[in-house]
């Protein structure tokens, strides 16, 4: 079985390895996905899905509230699954962007 490249598109289309990303690169692109997570929560709580079925709008609302009490990282997981974990597993391998990372989620 072959195994899965780890990387990143980057805004210019190019593939990277996130294992040869900067701190400074790997630490802007967490940042930029959390952004991004947290737009998205955003944009869900100020239009909560109306649907005319009911199963639809159950799920719907099971949705919504899912979103509604989720962490950031736990949304981001979901979201941009496998990227998300790769990138916090690097990291993990370098202290000063864990540092800061620990620093942004203790302010929340």
């Amino acid at each position: 079985m072959a195994t899965v490249e780890r990387t990143w598109r980057t805004r210019d289309r190019r593939l990277v390895k996130i294992a040869d990303m900067t701190d400074s690169h790997l630490w802007n692109t967490i940042l930029f996905l959390r952004r991004c997570t947290v737009r998205h929560r955003e944009q869900m709580m100020a239009n909560p899905p109306v649907f005319n079925g009911e199963m639809a709008q159950m799920y719907a609302d099971q949705e919504w509230d899912h979103t509604a009490s989720s962490e950031i990282d736990e949304l981001a997981a979901e979201i941009y699954d496998p990227q998300w974990s790769w990138l916090l597993e690097e990291a993990a391998k370098r202290p000063a962007v864990m540092g800061v990372l620990r620093t942004v989620r203790d302010e929340e």
